[in-house]
C-alpha cells in the first residue's frame, strides 16, 4: 500500500500500513486536532495490542460537539469513517480509555475493547533519494548513518557536528527542507546525561564482548597488527571470523552474525540496526588503534594509529599516488603497486576522480591498457609478497602467469624450468600444459568416481536379488523341517495303527515331499546362478556352508522315508533321491 491510497475510507489490514503510523492521540489531543487531517483508527482493540490482521480505518474528524477549555473530556469527537456502517461515528473520553481488567475477566472479550487514534504519518525519502551528494551520502553510510531516520536522528542527538562541518550540515538541512522534512532540534542536555549514539554505542559494546569463540578477539588484533589490511580484506576476515550465530541476554540487545554483517534488536525489540561487515571492519580498526579493543596486557604489538576516515576523493587521490610512486620503485613495490591496484578497481576509488570506469582510468591516468592492469591484479591475487619479491626479476608477464597456477603446479614449473632465460611464450605453453594435465585429471577422476557408483550401485542391486532368493530358500527349508516333523510322528506310532492308514499318509506324503524338493532343487538353481557372478570369498564360504547343510537334512529325510514306502515305491524314491543327492555333491565340489 502506498500513502496516496491512504483516502477517507479505505479499511486495511494492520500488516499493510503499519509503516504509516504516526503519533498515538490522546481523546485531548484528538479534540483540537484539525479536521483536514487523515487519521488512522483502530475501533474495537483489544488489550493484548494490534493484530497484524486487525482492520484499521483511515477516518477524518467532521466535528466536535460540546467542546469547552477545561472540560474536554466531556466533548464527543465525530469520525467521518465511510467503511464504518456508512456513516459518522461518535466517540467520547471513554471510548479511548484503556479498560481496566480484573483477575478474572478474559482479555479477548469484546466488551473489553477501546477505540484508538494515530495521525498518518508520511514515509520519509530514502537517504540514497535526497540530493545530498555522492560525498556526503559516502560519509553518512561510514558513520553509520543508513537511512533518513538515523540522519535525521544524528541531528536531534548532535552527532551529526562530529561528521560534517558547519557549511555541510547547512547544505543538508536545506535539502531536507526541501523535501518536506522536518529536520529536528538538538536535545540540550548536561554532560552527565550526555550519552554517546544509541547505535554506536551498541556496535561498540557487542564488539568489546569479542566474536563469539574462545580467543577470536585475539585472532582479530593479531591479524590486523601483522597484516594492516585493507577495509575490504579486514571485513572478509571478520565474516568468516564471526561465521553465522548470535548471542543475547537479560537486558542485552538480541545479536546475529551472517554473510550480512551484524544484526541488533534492543533488549526492548523496538528499535533494529544492521551493521556491514565494511563498517564492523572501520570501527574494529579505530578501536584497535585507539587501544580500546583489547585489554593492554593481552594486547599485541599494533602499529602507530592512522589518520582519521578521509574523503572519498581525498581517499582516491592518495591510492592513485601510490601507485604512481610505487610504479617508479617497482623493483622493490611491485607488488605493492599490483595491490594498490587492485584495491583502486575493487574499492571502485576511481569514480571519486571522475573516471566513469576502470579502463578509462587505467589508460588515462596509469597510461596502461586493461589487460595490463589486469595482469598486474593478477599478481595480488595469486601470489604473495614473498613469490613476487622472490622473482620479481623475470617481469610482471611472467608473474601473472605463474599466478595463475597452482602452488603445486608453479612449484613443478620453479623445479623443471628456469623461468629466467625461458620466454614467455614457452612459459605459457608450459603453464597451459600444466592446466590441461590437471583438467584430464579432473575428467578422469570425474568418470572413475561415476564408475565407481555405478559400480556399487549393480552391487547393491544384485545382493537385493540374493537376500529375496535366501529368503525364499530359508522359507522353503522351514517346509522341509515341518516334514520331518511329520515323518517323525508316524513312524513314533504303535505298528498296528500305521499299518491301516500307512498306505493313504505315504502317499499323500510323498506327493508334497516330491513337490517340495522340486521347489527346493529350482531354488538351488536359481541361487547358484545368481552366485555364480560373484567372486566375493566369503560368499563362497557361505553358499558352500548352506549346500551342506540341505545335503545332511536330505540325507536324513531319505532315511526316515525309505523305511516307510514299499518294495517299489521305495526303489523309485530312493533312485530320484540318489540323483537329488549327487547333484548337490557336484555342485559342492564345483564351488
Amino acid at each position: 500500500m502506498k500513502y496516496e491510497d491512504l483516502n477517507v475510507g479505505v479499511k486495511a489490514p494492520y500488516k499493510d500500513c503499519k509503516q504509516f503510523f504516526g503519533k498515538e492521540l490522546t481523546f485531548k489531543e484528538l479534540v483540537y486536532e484539525p479536521a483536514t487531517e487523515k487519521l488512522l483508527i483502530l475501533m474495537l482493540c483489544t488489550v493484548n495490542g494490534i493484530e497484524e490482521d486487525d482492520d484499521i480505518y483511515v477516518g477524518q474528524i467532521s466535528r466536535v460537539v460540546d467542546c469547552e477549555e477545561g472540560y474536554e473530556e466531556y466533548a464527543d469527537v465525530i469520525l467521518d469513517i465511510p467503511g464504518w456502517d456508512q456513516k459518522p461515528i461518535s466517540i467520547d473520553s471513554d471510548d479511548m480509555e484503556y479498560p481496566e481488567l480484573g483477575e478474572d475477566d478474559d482479555p479477548e472479550v469484546v466488551t473489553n475493547c477501546y477505540v484508538r487514534v494515530w495521525r498518518i504519518k508520511k514515509p520519509l525519502t530514502t537517504l540514497e533519494h535526497l540530493a545530498i551528494g555522492a560525498s556526503v551520502y559516502s560519509k553518512c553510510k561510514v558513520n553509520m548513518i543508513d537511512t533518513t531516520e538515523d540522519l535525521l536522528e544524528s541531528f536531534r542527538t548532535g552527532a551529526i557536528k562530529r561528521i560534517f562541518n558547519s557549511t555541510v550540515i547547512k547544505a543538508i538541512k536545506t535539502v531536507l527542507t526541501n523535501a518536506k522534512i522536518e529536520v529536528p532540534e538538538e536535545e540540550q542536555t548536561t554532560i552527565a546525561e550526555a550519552q554517546p549514539d544509541e547505535k554506536e554505542r551498541l556496535l561498540f559494546e557487542d564488539l568489546q564482548r569479542g566474536t563469539g569463540t574462545a580467543g577470536g578477539k585475539q585472532r582479530v588484533a593479531d591479524f590486523y597488527a601483522k597484516n594492516r589490511p585493507t577495509d575490504v580484506d579486514f571485513a572478509a576476515f571478520l565474516r568468516k571470523e564471526y561465521g553465522c550465530g548470535g548471542h543475547s541476554g537479560p537486558d542485552m540487545p538480541d545479536v546475529g552474525y551472517d554473510f550480512k554483517g551484524i544484526h541488533m534488536r534492543t533488549a526492548d525489540g523496538k528499535r533494529p540496526y544492521t551493521y556491514t561487515w565494511d563498517q564492523v571492519a572501520k570501527k574494529i580498526r579505530c578501536m584497535i588503534e585507539d587501544g580500546v579493543y583489547i585489554e593492554r596486557k593481552q594486547e599485541t604489538a599494533i602499529v602507530a594509529a592512522q589518520p582519521a576516515e578521509l574523503d572519498p576523493v581525498d581517499q582516491a587521490k592518495q591510492l592513485h599516488q601510490r601507485i604512481l610512486t610505487d610504479a617508479q620503485s617497482a623493483a622493490e613495490s611491485l607488488y605493492d603497486m599490483c595491490k594498490a591496484i587492485k584495491e583502486m578497481r575493487d574499492g571502485k576509488h576511481y569514480k571519486a576522480l571522475l573516471y566513469d570506469n576502470f579502463e578509462g582510468y587505467c589508460e588515462e591516468a596509469l597510461g596502461m591498457s586493461r589487460s595490463h592492469a589486469y595482469r598486474y591484479i593478477q599478481i595480488a591475487e595469486g601470489l604473495s609478497a614473498e613469490n613476487v619479491s622472490s622473482m620479481r626479476q623475470i617481469g610482471a608477464t611472467k608473474l601473472a602467469l605463474l599466478a595463475s597456477v597452482t602452488e603445486e603446479q608453479r612449484e613443478e614449473i620453479t623445479q623443471t624450468v628456469d623461468i629466467e632465460s625461458t620466454t614467455v611464450r614457452e612459459l605459457k605453453a608450459q603453464v597451459e600444459a600444466l592446466k590441461a594435465d590437471a583438467a584430464n585429471k579432473d575428467k578422469l577422476l570425474m568418470q572413475a568416481r561415476e564408475s565407481s557408483q555405478k559400480s556399487y550401485e549393480e552391487v547393491q542391486e544384485r545382493q537385493e536379488v540374493i537376500n529375496d532368493l535366501k529368503a525364499r530358500l530359508k522359507e522353503r527349508t522351514e517346509q522341509m523341517n515341518d516334514m520331518q516333523a511329520q515323518i517323525t510322528k508316524l513312524e513314533s506310532r504303535p505298528v498296528e495303527v500305521a499299518v491301516q492308514d500307512n498306505s493313504a499318509e505315504l502317499e499323500q506324503l510323498r506327493k508334497e515331499y516330491e513337490a517340495k524338493l522340486a521347489e527346493q532343487k529350482k531354488m538351488m538353481q536359481e541361487l547358484d546362478d545368481e552366485l555364480g557372478r560373484k567372486d566375493d570369498e566369503n560368499y563362497w564360504s557361505n553358499v558352500d556352508r548352506d549346500l551342506r547343510e540341505v545335503h545332511s537334512k536330505i540325507q536324513s529325510i531319505c532315511v526316515m522315508v525309505a523305511g516307510r514306502l514299499d518294495c517299489s515305491e521305495k526303489e523309485t524314491m530312493k533312485e530320484k533321491l540318489r540323483d537329488l543327492i549327487s547333484d548337490i555333491e557336484q555342485r559342492i565340489g564345483k564351488e
